[in-house]
């Protein structure tokens, strides 16, 4: 996303007057395209939103290996229904059934702009043609153009316009709250740290590095994360639960609190200092979590079959 503030508060200004202007029939809807462009750029997501090109300059139907692909890729919002007439011009009121049912409606993949120019989208060619041709070739009755009446030329802008205000909305959601969940991690990450060097100074530099290797691109440094944590909970629990030889009572159970059991230490640990059962209930479902996340993550970078019970 945006990483300076200024850029980030004038990309949603934009957004957001964008959306006001979806609802004056005023604004044209490529006007609309062109700002979601912007915001696009700004943000530097237009390779993810291929589809305002696409609809600004139309759908480039040389590069689908045939019209199924072409209709697959175009959006429903596209569909329109067809008045198709013959060398005589002469509307054809019925085609044979394969043809009824196969192009009945069809996907049109012209530019946005074009629509917008026109009342009536007259075609004269390319693939839908040849393909209604083909299916109606033994009626007699060559098809050389089909209309496309105003009324589904409008229902085309009127979905676009709907998928426009959509990705706005995605958008003005995504800049106003987006970063609320990194700023709650970041702070958690900040007390955790203080209160790592207080507790087990030794284990917040293991701590680093699997921030670190957790947030690289190498893919390599990732299979370091699960074992590097699994070593930082031991030494947190060496701080402050020491290993023991006898059992201690928890949920009406003995669990052992030996050198390798370092979750039931932390969890021990915790129990003593807790003064809600509730939170305590809480916590220990969380490291459960951890703990059996950590060891999916080692198991899966070294191959070795998950067996998670423990």
């Amino acid at each position: 996303m945006v990483g300076n503030k200024s850029k980030k508060e004038d990309t949603l200004a934009i957004a957001e007057d964008l959306r006001l202007k979806i609802q004056d029939d005023k604004t044209k809807t490529s006007t609309l395209l062109m700002g979601c462009k912007t915001v696009c750029r700004y943000l530097g997501t237009l390779e993810e939103n291929l589809w305002i090109e696409e609809e600004l300059s139309g759908y480039a139907v040389a590069k689908y290996k045939n019209y199924t692909e072409q209709t697959r890729a175009i959006p429903n919002y596209r569909t329109v229904n067809c008045i198709y007439y013959n060398r005589f011009n002469a509307p054809l009121i019925f085609l044979n059934t394969k043809t009824e049912e196969n192009l009945s409606s069809f996907k049109i993949p012209n530019a946005i702009t074009e629509l917008e120019t026109v009342e009536d989208l007259i075609i004269t060619g390319g693939p839908m043609l040849d393909v209604v041709n083909k299916l109606n070739e033994d009626s007699g009755n060559v098809i050389v153009k089909a209309i496309v009446t105003d009324n589904h030329i409008h229902a085309v802008l009127s979905g676009l316009r709907n998928r426009v205000y959509e990705f706005l909305d995605e958008t003005i959601i995504e800049l106003k709250y987006g970063a609320i969940s990194e700023t709650i991690f970041e702070n958690i990450r900040k007390e955790v740290d203080s209160k790592m060097v207080d507790i087990c100074p030794d284990a917040i530099n293991k701590l680093q590095v699997a921030y670190e290797n957790a947030t690289s691109n190498n893919p390599e440094a990732w299979s370091h994360v699960g074992s590097s944590c699994r070593r930082l909970l031991k030494e947190v629990a060496d701080a402050i639960f020491p290993p023991q030889t006898v059992l201690v009572d928890s949920d009406g159970r003995k669990h052992s609190v030996n050198e390798s059991n370092y979750i039931n230490r932390i969890l021990a640990a915790i129990k003593q200092r807790s003064n809600s059962d509730t939170t305590f209930d809480f916590t220990k479902v969380a490291f459960d979590y951890i703990d059996k996340l950590a060891i999916c993550r080692r198991k899966i970078s070294n191959k070795v079959p998950l067996n998670i019970e423990h």
